[in-house]
């Protein structure tokens, strides 16, 4: 039956009364259904840094008997994640030409060297039963320039867990 027009309407007790046209009841109609909410609460994840990348010395003259210049020099460093057990995580790494070694302030290509091509030796998955995943980064130091400045060359490379 159309509702289309107009129509007595009536509130008696907290009840509505729909009214057609002649004074006859309207029969409502209804459907309910109900659905489980729930929320889980987990431990927080947390990165710890194990080792860190160290590309050792290298001799800028390209006749050293050691590491030369013009030479690719990798290293690795490890990482723990705590967390509840059994969740996904992947692992988020520097993208290349993210990441600067400086001496002093750098600001020049000599003395700035660049840290590329991260990757992550351990893969994407779920947190063991433990809670505890133990994985390694590989980083590589691209070619030193001839003229590149003795000293320290320091910087930080930031490793995330996405969980």
């Amino acid at each position: 039956m159309s509702l289309t027009g107009s129509m007595p309407l009536y509130i008696m007790s907290g009840f509505l009364l729909l009214l057609a046209e002649g004074g006859r009841c309207l029969d409502a109609q209804a459907a309910s259904t109900a659905s489980l909410a729930w929320q889980q609460v987990i431990a927080g994840a947390t990165v710890a840094s194990l080792s860190d990348f160290s590309f050792g010395s290298v001799d800028r003259r390209p006749d050293s008997a050691t590491s030369a210049a013009g030479s690719l020099e990798w290293s690795t460093a490890g990482f723990l994640i705590s967390g509840s057990p059994h969740q996904s995580l992947s692992i988020v790494l520097p993208a290349k030409g993210e990441v600067r070694l400086r001496r002093g302030v750098g600001g020049t290509p000599r003395t700035e060297i660049l840290v590329e091509a991260f990757s992550d030796l351990s893969g994407e998955g779920l947190l063991p039963s433990d809670g505890r995943l133990v994985f390694h980064v590989a980083a590589v130091r691209p070619v030193i320039l001839p003229d590149q400045l003795v000293g320290v060359y320091q910087g930080m490379i930031l490793v995330t867990a996405v969980y």
